[in-house]
């Protein structure tokens, strides 16, 4: 593998890339980039190795539901499998398939062995992607936890396979959100700004609206040149204790 050239090159990709592929849903842009920057304020959370991994999996963790990419239906599988397929490192597409507790969900699904050809990583950095995606409503209005979760059930319903496992998935998101708390207090630092986390992508830009854009959707949607070369950069697991 090659080096990553530029240490905001694949986070500019992810963007790139994610509104590409929502451009057609513009609610699910505007949570997606609220939860790049709720990432970019928690990344001190995270170890300075891993922030590139944390904001590039942020703007790519709901590109599972652009219609082009729809295969079992369920976005953190749908959106882990197209990264897989375009050469994405692997830490991403796991991070993408895992957030905020997708397993579970899987598994009520039928999903949990398709999901499972996933890596899962509990680590600082999946405990910061958690924490900003639950801290984000639909349209991107800032929630608490608690208000995130309440409204994710009204939305899917009682009957929804996310009722059915919310206890467990609840307690999990809750602790995750604790630890990101903790390790913030710890460090006693104010939220970093992460300009390239923002950018100025207020709405998606579609495939017509700049000349030339098509070639440069090509070569973003294909990072493997940007992958990089840290041998540990798959499979973590810091919180096999909590499990």
């Amino acid at each position: 593998m090659t080096a990553l050239h530029h240490s905001a090159g694949i986070v500019h990709s992810a963007r790139t890339v994610a509104g590409l592929l929502l451009a057609d849903l513009p609610e699910r842009w505007r949570h997606t980039a609220g939860v790049a920057r709720q990432a970019a304020k928690v990344s001190r959370a995270a170890s300075p190795a891993d922030v590139d991994y944390l904001l590039a999996a942020a703007w790519l963790h709901d590109v599972g539901y652009a219609p082009s990419l729809r295969g079992f239906g369920f976005h953190p599988l749908d959106g882990a499998r197209y990264l897989r397929a375009h050469g994405w490192p692997s830490r991403i597409s796991s991070l993408v398939a895992h957030h905020s507790e997708a397993l579970t969900v899987a598994e009520v699904r039928g999903l949990g062995s398709e999901l499972a050809a996933f890596p899962r990583e509990r680590s600082a950095a999946s405990d910061a992607l958690t924490f900003a995606d639950q801290t984000v409503g639909p349209g991107g209005r800032i929630m608490s936890v608690d208000e995130r979760l309440a409204d994710m059930l009204r939305r899917h319903g009682p009957d929804s396979p996310n009722a059915a496992v919310h206890p467990p998935r609840a307690a999990q998101i809750r602790a995750a959100a604790r630890r990101v708390k903790h390790r913030l207090a710890a460090e006693a630092l104010p939220a970093r700004y992460a300009p390239e986390a923002e950018g100025p992508l207020l709405f998606p830009v579609t495939a017509n609206a700049v000349p030339g854009a098509r070639s440069e959707i090509r070569a973003a949607a294909d990072v493997s040149h940007l992958r990089t070369g840290d041998p540990d950069c798959g499979d973590r697991d810091e919180f096999a204790d909590q499990r």
